[in-house]
């Protein structure tokens, strides 16, 4: 799974496990959602509260995604200098 691409993995993954027969939200069916994640990614989904149903793996899933994206964002454009960063005066 690409970092940014999230909702195609949950997509894909509910149509593979619907076109197999399994049942979505099954324990072992979770436990697979979890094991197709980045490392880093099923880290922060495991993190309490424990996830239950799959509908809270998925929201999980896509939280820690959406962090990840704003603190790259900020932190990790790489060509940012902070120290020139001036804040601009506002006058009365």
């Amino acid at each position: 799974m690409r970092f940014l691409d999230i909702d195609s993995y949950i997509a894909d993954f509910e149509q593979t496990v619907r076109k197999a027969l399994y049942q979505l939200g099954s324990p072992e069916m979770n436990q697979q959602f979890l094991s197709g994640l980045p490392c880093d990614i099923a880290e922060d989904v495991m993190h309490y509260p424990m996830p239950i149903t799959y509908q809270e793996y998925t929201q999980k899933a896509l939280a820690s995604v959406k962090s990840k994206v704003l603190l790259h964002n900020v932190f990790g454009g790489g060509n940012q200098n902070f120290q020139s960063f001036a804040p601009q005066q506002q006058h009365p």
